[in-house]
């Protein structure tokens, strides 16, 4: 697995390396993005600021951008797979499809995380945001891209049985920015709530509070965010071998 995992990490970054120019781009999209929102929001106030909120804000924004890495990438990784014509070969190959995919998951992440860091100092530059970027943050972080990746197999599987869903993830990014964003009622914070149940809600959340606020989570705060993770991670991959199998049936593998 370590050899699978090298070989794609080294790939990933000599794609990367190789078309600087869309790494580019993405970036300054995504700080020209909240540059636009937060300004826009701004101007809508008379000019007020928003306090302590955007600390938590600007950490939503930033748990938005990680996720949408992952979330797009296995379906963009089959879809260009397809398109060249080497998905079958892929598939064959001696290592498991899944496994490979999920390699490949780990390997754009530090590609995500650079990118978001980048954007991370355009915005505090922006908006004078004090963050707690703490160890504490990590796990909270971990069980976000845990469950991130479990939607980004559910689509890949779409990605495997239709060939293009580029449409269906641009939708889906906004229904993302929507469980990223999602905050409980004051008081509330020990008791469950429906959108706990949502992916990557809960893990959000909790990321958001920790980064804002510094808070120390404790071993309970973790919970809920864990089972979300590991659920819908479990969901994913079994929707994913299911595709794989019937794209497999059909013949369509190396149809695009």
């Amino acid at each position: 697995m370590m050899t699978l995992l090298m070989a794609e990490t080294r790939r990933s970054w000599k794609l990367f390396l190789r078309y600087p120019a869309e790494a580019i781009a993405v970036f300054a999209i995504l700080a020209l993005m909240f540059a636009g929102l937060y300004l826009g929001a701004r101007f809508l106030a008379g000019g007020q600021d928003f306090g302590t909120r955007v600390d938590s804000i600007v950490a939503g924004y930033i748990a938005w951008m990680l996720v949408l890495g992952i979330f797009s990438g296995v379906a963009g990784e089959i879809e260009q797979e397809a398109k060249i014509g080497t998905l079958e070969q892929v598939v064959l190959s001696d290592r498991s499809f899944l496994a490979v995919t999920m390699a490949r998951v780990l390997a754009n992440l530090s590609i995500n995380v650079l990118i978001t860091l980048s954007v991370l100092v355009c915005i505090l530059l922006l908006t004078r945001s004090s963050f707690h970027i703490t160890p504490a943050v990590l796990p909270s972080v971990g069980l976000l891209v845990l469950g991130t990746t479990g939607l980004g197999l559910m689509m890949g599987a779409l990605a495997l049985l239709m060939k293009k869903a580029t449409a269906l993830i641009g939708l889906s990014q906004f229904m993302l920015l929507f469980l990223v964003f999602f905050q409980k009622r004051d008081g509330s914070e020990q008791t469950l709530q429906w959108l706990d149940f949502a992916p990557l809600s809960s893990a959000a959340s909790l990321m958001r509070h920790i980064l804002a606020t510094g808070y120390m989570p404790t071993t309970a705060d973790h919970l809920i965010p864990a089972v979300n993770a590991v659920v819908y991670l479990a969901i994913g991959c079994v929707l994913f071998q299911m595709a794989l199998r019937k794209a497999k049936r059909n013949g369509t593998l190396g149809h695009y």
